[in-house]
């Protein structure tokens, strides 16, 4: 097994394969790994990844162009290739992904095949959120999610259209579990919403 790492907004991450990229690990969450003493570091096997990754983090980059090689079942395959249809800037829920592989009551099966994911960023799981726009779980962590949507432009955000013919701007993917929304008038007549976030037990 080779493997690198890069540093990122998003900690420090850990680059795993053999002929291809089979594995990107955060520092925290599920996916922390450290390498094995029997592994070689070989940043030049990665090179392409991780110039890719640099670009994407610095907002130069809006999709990847690498070979990486995904091992897992045939349900959680047909999840993560679903997933890369994911476009850059937008959010969709878990049963959309469902829905997207034919079988729109797997939605709970879904997440799971997400959450295992061996290739975060590049199949972009950090871009399915829950259907009433809250973060639900993600192998880097709920913060390194936030992290990682924050990074899309506000173009991505929904406008929808509220009481009086203003406008709301909603930004589910910053919003975590126990925050707040709040909503004030601007002196356009625009509606802005602004959302609090409060200390979070157990995340990593």
């Amino acid at each position: 097994m080779y493997y690198c790492h890069i540093d990122t907004g998003a900690g420090r991450l850990l680059l795993t394969g053999h002929n291809k990229l089979e594995a990107i690990n955060f520092p925290a969450g599920n996916t922390k790994s450290e390498p094995d003493r029997t592994w070689i570091y070989a940043p030049d096997r990665f090179s392409r990844v991780l110039l890719q990754l640099d670009q994407y983090f610095k907002g130069k980059r809006k999709t990847f162009d690498v070979e990486f090689e995904l091992k897992g079942s045939v349900f959680q395959k047909k999840v993560w290739y679903e997933l890369l249809k994911i476009p850059y800037g937008k959010t969709v829920s878990y049963g959309e992904i469902a829905a997207g592989i034919g079988n729109p009551k797997a939605a709970r099966a879904v997440g799971m095949a997400a959450g295992k994911n061996p290739v975060a960023i590049i199949v972009p799981c950090h871009r399915v959120i829950g259907k009433n726009g809250r973060l639900t779980g993600f192998g880097g962590g709920l913060e390194t999610k936030k992290y990682l949507l924050d990074l899309l432009p506000l173009v991505s955000a929904e406008i929808l259209l509220v009481e009086g013919g203003k406008s709301l701007t909603w930004l589910p993917r910053i919003l975590l579990p126990g925050s707040s929304q709040e909503v004030k008038e601007m002196d356009n007549g625009l509606a802005l919403a602004t959302w609090g976030e409060v200390e979070v037990p157990g995340l990593p």
